[in-house]
């Protein structure tokens, strides 16, 4: 083997290895931008360098043919990966789509398809001869006319992306510049090693001196990774940052016309950016020439302003920016638009807020998570005494009065520091020393997170209301003891004029059968008339006693058999009394379904009975008054009264079964009566498990229904 070959053997083991490692290095950083290009590139540098040490060291001109095909699994390749790497770097990213991919992939596609079939129509190969004065050493080719197409091809993608980093290298500064150079140069040493292989007599035929160039590129992106953080730091082009801004960006020239916009704008204006460049300015904004008036050349100017009949009514914070030319000329004008609608709006809102707590009447604090008071409004300093400047900066502890224990204010702590709100009534101490007596409610402000940040008090000044409470407890008391009297005296009044009731009753019934002698017809009027008042009296009695029992609770049931016949007959002799005195007719009526002998407490069905049919007398002039004892249904029998009086306005019924009230047609004079009756049927019903209702229409009549419970005798239900 020559020394020339070995040589060149080492070279390109150097170029292999130095591959290999920077796979290694790159494959680390594989998510990182333009990382996946690369390692493509180097792949196949290192690839094609293996190959050729294969095709060199190969004795056998078969296995040299194998090898120097194989290399075309990544010869045709090389080019679009570092063109791909440079597309990358430069921020041009987003020309690279699907499509343009596959077409550039076509090339080198076919490129590698024709070398492995290049025996059957020499389009890569016109020609392959085994190297002289050595089985050592490669191929001796000619080169068909597709090998000249891809060349071309290859050629063309390197330029091109020469082209990219030579304007990073004259744009950028810094460690951006350094990045450019470096890789330039690891893209010219090939390049030039195949210009002199292709197109310059080699002093050794058939040597290929691109993959020998391989090995310094290799060491250039060695230097590049390790001192200036090739791959990990990329540039980023101006026209990506420039689309990338949330914000609208229009540059105007000196002129007025657009030359530059971003894509944010389409969403202000709802134009395509296409449609924006080369329109005057003013178009957009009316107000340009007042504006680039205003604007200094080196300080920007701020405003803020609404598109003219814009249907969002959106709110765009604008930047002028004047940019400097030559001197101190200008050249043009950078806009920037930030829709702040949310913010104004939001500041808008808060700043009602504020005015809101400002002006309402209850105290409001505001502190942050440790308690330190940072707000409070003029309703604080009006309840407590203390101005805002000094209560900033302190706890709400100067205002306690030492009437809470420590319990309380412990139990509080826990309460808010968990983020439930807390409500309680507490004595506090103003400025001035006086107390007063305060409802708040503490609402801590609590975070997605779960943190609590800050604490709001509502406090409301309640020492008149529980002055007022305390009063109207004494009042309450007061009434109660005054009511328990009222039931005591009448009882016990009730109950001393029974007795002497009972007497006249006796001594005017006596008169009235003449048992002491024969009367004349005006003694028996007045004896009669002596009579019904005493009756009338003693109705107003027993309501009194009846009311004062109910009231004091003392009523117990006696519940015993009884017959609704023998009720009614109870009562027979002093209601026709009544209602044939005023010509009425009186109907009574037993259903038969109802059972002869009912549970019940008489003496209390009697009181119910007499006050109904009482008052249905009382209030009929002509007509009738209907009693009825009917069967409801299984479990419910009924008592009812009809008549045919005067009824009761709609208004009236509500409140007609209250105790002392009579409704308002009603003139006591004419009527008299106490207004106890009903009070006193409701509350007996009631309190036998039954209800009562009213049926009235005014000048027809009323009807009052009291259902009881169904409790037959048991020899009844036997």
């Amino acid at each position: 083997m020559p020394a020339y070959t070995a040589l060149f053997i080492v070279f390109m083991t150097v170029s292999t290895l130095t591959g290999i490692f920077l796979l290694i290095r790159l494959w680390r950083a594989r998510q990182e931008a333009g990382a996946a290009s690369l390692i493509w590139a180097i792949l196949c540098m290192a690839f094609w360098s293996l190959t050729y040490i294969f095709e060199i060291i190969s004795p056998n001109v078969g296995w040299k043919i194998f090898w120097l095909k194989t290399e075309y699994l990544a010869i045709p390749f090389i080019s679009l990966a570092i063109f791909l790497f440079g597309v990358v770097f430069s921020g041009r990213r987003k020309w690279l789509s699907g499509s343009r991919l596959a077409w550039l992939l076509v090339i080198p596609t076919v490129t590698f398809l024709l070398a492995a079939t290049n025996e059957y129509h020499q389009l890569i190969w016109s020609q392959i001869v085994p190297p002289v004065n050595s089985a050592f050493g490669p191929l001796l080719v000619g080169h068909g006319p597709w090998f000249f197409v891809f060349t071309g091809y290859s050629y063309l993608l390197l330029l091109v992306t020469a082209l990219f980093f030579i304007q990073i290298f004259v744009r950028r500064q810094g460690i951006y510049r350094v990045q450019a150079g470096i890789i330039l140069a690891g893209i010219a040493m090939p390049w030039l090693g195949n210009v002199f292989y292709l197109f310059v007599k080699s002093p050794l035929p058939g040597y290929d001196w691109t993959p020998l160039a391989f090995a310094l590129t290799m060491i250039a992106l060695e230097i590049g990774f390790t001192r200036y953080r090739l791959v990990d730091v990329l540039p980023i082009a101006q026209s990506v940052i420039f689309d990338a801004m949330l914000d609208a960006a229009i540059v105007v020239n000196k002129t007025g016309q657009i030359v530059d916009a971003n894509l944010a704008c389409e969403r202000v204006f709802d134009l395509q950016v296409a449609d924006l460049i080369g329109k005057d300015v003013s178009l957009l904004f009316p107000e340009w020439q007042a504006w680039i008036q205003d604007t200094h050349p080196r300080v920007e100017t701020i405003r803020e302003f609404s598109l003219p009949g814009d249907p969002e009514q959106r709110i765009f914070n604008l930047k002028l920016v004047a940019i400097a030319g030559r001197g101190k000329s200008i050249s043009g004008y950078l806009l920037i638009l930030s829709d702040v609608t949310r913010n104004v709006k939001a500041l808008s809102q808060m700043r009602l807020l504020v005015a809101a707590l400002e002006a309402t009447q209850n105290a409001v604090v505001i502190t942050d998570s440790s308690g330190m008071v940072q707000w409070v409004n003029p309703a604080f300093t009006l309840l407590t005494g203390y101005e805002r400047s000094e209560i900033i900066g302190r706890t709400p502890r100067l205002l306690k009065s030492g009437h809470q224990s420590a319990g309380f204010y412990k139990k509080l702590w826990d309460t808010i520091l968990k983020g439930e709100v807390w409500r309680g009534e507490l004595i506090n101490r103003r400025k001035d020393g006086s107390e007063y007596s305060e409802e708040m409610t503490i609402t801590p402000l609590v975070q997605p997170d779960g943190t609590i940040t800050n604490f709001i008090a509502l406090k409301q000044d309640i020492t008149e209301r529980k002055q007022t409470e305390e009063q109207l407890k004494l009042a309450h008391k007061q009434a109660v003891e005054a009511n328990r009297l009222k039931t005591q005296l009448l009882a016990s009044v009730s109950h001393d004029l029974r007795t002497p009731l009972g007497t006249i009753m006796g001594y005017a019934e006596m008169l009235l059968v003449e048992a002491f002698g024969p009367q004349n017809e005006a003694q028996k009027t007045a004896t009669a008339e002596i009579l019904n008042s005493a009756n009338s009296l003693l109705t107003f009695v027993n309501n009194l006693i009846g009311q004062a029992q109910i009231e004091t609770g003392k009523i117990m049931l006696n519940n015993q058999p009884f017959e609704p016949s023998v009720l009614v007959d109870s009562i027979r002799s002093v209601v026709n009394y009544h209602a044939a005195k005023k010509n009425l007719n009186l109907k009574i009526e037993i259903d038969p379904q109802l059972p002869q002998v009912l549970i019940g407490d008489s003496y209390w069905l009697r009181q119910i009975l007499l006050n109904l049919v009482n008052n249905a007398i009382k209030f009929t002039q002509t007509g009738s008054v209907h009693i009825r004892f009917y069967k409801s249904n299984d479990t419910t029998w009924a008592l009812q009264v009809s008549d045919t009086g005067i009824g009761i306005p709609e208004k009236d019924r509500e409140n007609i079964f209250d105790a002392f009230y009579q409704h308002s047609d009603v003139s006591e004079k004419k009527y008299g009566g106490s207004g106890l009756g009903l009070s006193i049927v409701k509350q007996l019903t009631i309190l036998m498990g039954g209800k009562i209702e009213l049926e009235s229409q005014v000048g027809q009549g009323s009807t009052f229904t009291v259902l009881l419970p169904l409790v037959v005798a048991p020899e009844e239900a036997g």
